[in-house]
């Protein structure tokens, strides 16, 4: 029986419309009488209602909403975000996600939330201004996050709590709190490929000192607890001064093989590199500076990284000898470089080049050209308003009213610039090359 066939049997329609006021006169019934009928009306029909397997389909709408797999394609940085964590990875560890069908499927605590699948059946998700992470094996059921914060001297206070709900059973989301009593949580399904459930609350104030948060719990359509994490509030333990320290245990990691045919040479600055089709790369200097450098890097040019390269770079203790791994990144690459840590200076005697520089392909040597123009710029903006009198040194400024325009020109004729309008920056187009002003 459906709800407007109940309302037929409770309240029939009439034929036609008359002058209700005083049928009830006539009657005496006074007309505030109406408004208790309407209530008794209401409360007997929830009662039913409630007491029918329909009320399975309320607790749905009330605590878990199913939302399908179609939703707005993901903005583009989003999806580079997933491809990002894939190609970044160690070889055989990245998650696979499919970057390209990343989408919005709905809001959680009033964010975005996107999600990807992955080749081997996990999925990624991001929540906008806030995290994200990748699942590549459904080992529990559920998963819970807490952000903590401390002040100086005071107690740890529990921020926000987040999760994924990983068994489709899954009708509800509850948080227990220390005094006993609970709160139910909204979440968000998505079905397939993703089959997944995700949810966050932010912890209210009265609850993040007295009568804190203490567990998250799942249950099903019947109430059955399926799944249930406790929280933990317990500051990191400190070893008193006195207690001996343990000298960490040496690790030697096992030797890289060679690199593979069909290889990449390259030289500058008194550094040579062979870059291997199986992502593994040989420097070789004598300059000890170079040797202990912060960075051994290669880079190549791909999809979601057209205007910045995407590279790898490995700092001295992760290396092996000579040797060093690219992540999953295969060749051919672009070009290769080596960061010094000393960073750049205003104005840079370098030229704002990296230490050493090589350039496989002709838009290597481009991008190499258009990052020092940048990062000149970039580090002009950062640092010249501490030095009033300073020199541009190429960078041409011109004012018109309100609004100043920075700008300088790469040697390869790409023109940077910053503007700024009552000195905030309103458009700039270095940080794909020189990251944020």
């Amino acid at each position: 029986m459906t709800v407007e066939m109940m309302l037929d049997q409770l309240v029939p329609e009439p034929d036609a419309f008359g002058d209700w006021d005083d049928v009830l006169q006539r009657a005496g019934i006074k007309r505030h009488r109406k408004v208790v009928v309407s209530a008794a009306i209401a409360a007997v029909l929830l009662a039913i209602l409630f007491a029918t397997p329909a009320f399975g389909v309320l607790l749905d709408l009330i605590g878990r909403t199913t939302v399908p797999f179609t939703g707005a394609k993901a903005p583009t940085r989003v999806q580079r975000s997933f491809f990002d964590m894939t190609v970044g990875a160690p070889r055989g560890m990245g998650p696979q996600a499919i970057a390209s069908q990343t989408r919005r499927v709905g809001t959680v605590a009033g964010r975005a939330l996107y999600v990807a699948p992955t080749r081997k059946g996990g999925f990624c998700w991001e929540a906008e201004r806030s995290g994200g992470g990748c699942i590549t094996k459904r080992e529990q059921k559920l998963l819970v996050g807490a952000s903590l914060m401390q002040r100086r001297g005071g107690p740890l206070l529990l921020r926000e709590i987040s999760g994924e709900v990983l068994t489709p059973a899954a009708r509800s989301v509850t948080i227990e709190y220390a005094d006993g009593t609970t709160k139910q949580l909204s979440f968000l399904w998505v079905t397939k490929p993703i089959d997944a459930g995700f949810f966050a609350f932010m912890v209210p104030a009265a609850h993040q000192t007295k009568a804190r948060p203490r567990a998250v719990t799942i249950r099903d359509a019947h109430g059955k607890l399926l799944a249930r994490e406790p929280l933990f509030y317990a500051r990191p333990r400190i070893p008193p001064r006195h207690a001996p320290v343990k000298p960490p245990r040496s690790y030697r990691p096992r030797p890289l093989p060679a690199p593979s045919a069909p290889l990449q040479h390259g030289s500058a600055n008194g550094v040579s590199v062979v870059v291997g089709a199986n992502g593994i790369a040989e420097f070789d200097t004598s300059d000890p500076l170079l040797q202990k450098a912060s960075s051994w890097a290669c880079f190549k040019f791909m999809r979601y990284h057209q205007v910045d390269p995407f590279g790898i770079g490995v700092e001295a203790q992760a290396r092996h000898g000579n040797r060093v791994q690219l992540g999953s990144l295969r060749g051919p690459f672009d070009g290769c470089d080596i960061e010094r840590g000393y960073g750049h200076t205003w104005p840079d005697p370098h030229g704002y080049h990296s230490a050493a520089e090589i350039a496989f392909t002709a838009r290597a040597r481009r991008f190499f050209a258009d990052r020092a123009a940048a990062r000149e710029l970039a580090l002009y903006m950062r640092w010249s308003k501490h030095h009033p009198n300073a020199p541009t040194t190429g960078i041409r400024i011109a004012h018109n009213g309100a609004v100043t325009v920075y700008s300088v020109r790469s040697t390869t004729g790409k023109r940077f610039s910053v503007t700024k309008r009552g000195g905030r920056i309103v458009r700039e187009n270095v940080r794909p090359y020189a990251g944020p002003l």
